[in-house]
């Protein structure tokens, strides 16, 4: 159960059917009176890229964030070896600003924190790192700011 003030929200179901095509689109859904109308957001790029959540640190290192470009996240998990959890040893999603364009990656290898993905327009998107620790699943937010 989650409890959500009241407000207009997207979800995205991330599943596959086995041996069927899928796209992650939006579904919005609203909580209580609201307006029911999505304004500006208010996210700004983050300056540093290194996340501690439930003790355990990880830095996001890249060379750069530009568009129609081949990007390498590399996630230094300091001091630790994630597990895989869900098929991988890490999960990364990014949001656009919009909340309209969804991006799901797995690492390059299985051995690997590094993931390879590309943006195809300039803009604040929100992106999410998911390793599992033990028993524990991180889930680390990073805001990044992609340029032409």
């Amino acid at each position: 159960k989650v409890s959500l003030p009241g407000h207009s929200y997207k979800a995205f179901v991330d599943i596959k059917p086995k041996g069927l095509q899928y796209s992650v689109t939006p579904i919005e859904f609203h909580v209580g009176e609201t307006n029911h109308e999505h304004g500006d957001n208010e996210l700004v790029a983050d300056t540093g890229f290194t996340k501690t959540i439930n003790g355990q640190t990880v830095e996001l290192t890249t060379e750069s964030f530009e568009v129609n470009k081949e990007i390498t996240l590399n996630f230094d998990v300091k001091d630790a070896t994630p597990e895989p959890h869900l098929g991988a040893l890490g999960h990364v999603v990014v949001l656009d600003e919009d909340g309209e364009k969804y991006i799901h990656v797995h690492p390059v290898a299985d051995d690997k924190t590094v993931f390879e993905t590309q943006f195809d327009k300039p803009g604040i998107y929100k992106l999410w790192a998911e390793f599992k620790f033990g028993e524990q699943v991180n889930v680390y937010p990073f805001v990044i700011e992609v340029k032409e």
